[in-house]
């Protein structure tokens, strides 16, 4: 066997290890494997008041809430929320952002 013969072989095997089409050979232990890892965004305008505790009983208890709310909601939330940071969008007087942790961290 020559050298290129080697390489070939060696090349093949590399090939069909990382053949995506082959799920048998897509498995294994990694550093990296974070099993049921869930990130999303979600972004809704809410069409009335009532709905917002509703969501925000509903966000899992790893999440970060970021709200985007005006002065009157701002204030609605923050007795929802009292935990929550406001701070000023830049270039506006009245629209803020709002960052939570989720009511349900224990």
């Amino acid at each position: 066997e020559t050298g290129l013969d080697a390489l070939r072989t060696d090349m093949d095997l590399v090939a069909e290890y990382q053949n995506p089409y082959n799920i048998d050979r897509n498995y294994g232990p990694a550093n990296f494997d974070t099993p049921l890892n869930l990130n999303f965004s979600l972004v809704y305008q809410v069409p009335q008041w009532q709905v917002l505790p509703k969501l925000i009983a509903w966000a899992p208890a790893s999440s970060t809430l970021l709200l985007f709310v005006g002065a009157n909601l701002k204030s609605q939330l923050e007795t929802l929320l009292p935990a929550a940071k406001a701070e000023l969008i830049p270039g506006s007087e009245r629209r803020f952002l709002m960052v939570a942790s989720s009511p349900r961290q224990s």
